[in-house]
């Protein structure tokens, strides 16, 4: 499939979390540990595909949080 073009000057922006994110979040873990107690969750990785964006992904990697819960 080929990527839409846009103009030289367009700017891609990292997508925020909603305010309610870490709310949400902790009581989903909770729920889940309930239900499923000898299930220990692993470390998150995030590959970002990033062919040719030299000029944008500073951005997406400065949105990153250090530490995601």
């Amino acid at each position: 499939m080929p990527m839409p073009e846009h103009p030289a000057d367009h700017v891609y922006r990292a997508l925020h979390e909603s305010a309610d994110t870490p709310q949400v979040t902790s009581v989903s873990r909770q729920a889940f540990a309930r239900s499923y107690p000898d299930v220990k969750l692993q470390p998150l990785v995030i590959v970002i595909a990033a062919y040719n964006e030299a000029d944008n992904i500073g951005e997406v990697l400065d949105e990153i949080p250090d530490q995601i819960a």
